[in-house]
């Protein structure tokens, strides 16, 4: 198990790691683990998770809280994005999770889904429900993102 601190966000995440021993960066330039695997890990290095024997993608991703219109009497209908990265490298997956009531469960339908590289500058969509969320995600090796401001349209779509 872990704890961390971000002093920027001034935040606490906890979580678990199969790393047996660490050396802080003090000695060396980035952060040394000994994982259960029997393989020296260095960490905070790079944007991919390298292996002794693969690269793979990190499976990053960022999700908003539920937004709703009219305190969720009405149906939200999304019917755009406009996508806002900094320094976009490779590709990343925007979705909209839609639900009809607070205690349900999410519904992500994959038309929802698109996949948004250096050149996209706006995604229509059709996705509607009282609660609506934006997830971003990445999704191969090599990518690199910082997500900017995300622009959605968004309406009213009536009472159900």
């Amino acid at each position: 198990r872990y704890v961390k601190y971000n002093w920027i966000d001034k935040a606490w995440d906890v979580g678990t790691m199969a790393r047996t021993a660490i050396i802080d960066k003090s000695v060396f330039a980035n952060p040394l683990m000994a994982g259960t695997d029997n393989i020296i890990w260095k960490h905070e290095s790079g944007n991919d998770n390298v292996g002794a024997s693969s690269t793979t993608a990190m499976s990053e991703f960022i999700e908003s809280a539920p937004f709703e219109i009219s305190d969720g009497e009405n149906i939200t209908k999304v019917t755009s994005i406009i996508p806002d990265f900094k320094g976009l490298v490779g590709t990343v997956n925007m979705s909209v999770l839609t639900r009809q009531y607070p205690q349900g469960t999410g519904t992500r339908v994959e038309e929802f889904i698109s996949v948004i590289g250096t050149g996209t500058s706006k995604v229509d969509i059709k996705a509607a429900g009282r609660q609506a969320a934006v997830r971003v995600a990445g999704t191969s090796t090599g990518n690199y993102w910082r997500l900017g401001v995300v622009k959605l349209d968004v309406h009213p779509g009536g009472r159900k």
